[in-house]
């Protein structure tokens, strides 16, 4: 992913007074703010401050506005977030396309994998689930995690602390990924990159 320019809005931060970038506007619901950390309501025109920073900015590998084509697909980070389960800390940047819409780029640390929501549910298979063909099997037990830090603007109110439940079934180069809460149920189809597709 290269840093490139990008038709934006640009906003100030009634927070700290730095100028911040919708890059998805009408779509994003969430606005952190890469100077402060302070959490902006993108869908309201005067960008209201939700919640102020808890902790010192980090900054992501990819930096926010950068752009890269995956699989023939050029996508533009708006958003990063790092998520821990107690024993392991991995990256999700959210990436997005105005004609296609979001995707992840996951990083554990060791590889890059995309990650697309799913419009439609698994079925049962022999082993566990069954998707487009494939099968996969369950890969241990169900897990919770938990947003350690956020930046960027999302389609979803995302805060530090926000947690979720987590079920994994994978096959070689694949996993299929269920997030759960008290209000919902989420299906990722996650697949591993080759190395050089995506770097930092």
């Amino acid at each position: 992913m290269t840093a490139a320019g990008s038709t934006v809005r640009a906003l100030t931060c009634p927070s700290c007074g730095g100028t911040i970038a919708l890059r998805a506007a009408g779509v994003s619901v969430n606005l952190i703010c890469e100077h402060c950390g302070t959490t902006l309501d993108a869908t309201d025109p005067d960008v209201k401050i939700m919640a102020q920073a808890a902790s010192a900015m980090g900054q992501p590998e990819i930096s926010l506005g950068a752009r890269g084509v995956i699989d023939g697909t050029q996508w533009e980070v708006v958003g990063y977030l790092e998520r821990s389960d107690g024993e392991g800390l991995w990256s999700e940047y959210l990436l997005f396309n105005p004609y296609i819409g979001y995707a992840f780029l996951l990083d554990d640390g060791n590889r890059f994998s995309l990650g697309r929501l799913l419009d439609r549910l698994p079925g049962a298979g022999r082993f566990g689930l069954n998707f487009e063909g494939d099968e996969y099997g369950k890969f241990g037990a169900a897990y919770g995690t938990w947003v350690k830090f956020v930046v960027g603007e999302f389609y979803w109110r995302v805060a530090v602390g926000e947690q979720v439940r987590v079920t994994d079934y994978v096959r070689p180069g694949k996993m299929l990924s269920c997030e759960e809460n008290d209000g919902e149920r989420t299906w990722t189809l996650l697949t591993m990159l080759d190395r050089g597709v995506a770097e930092t």
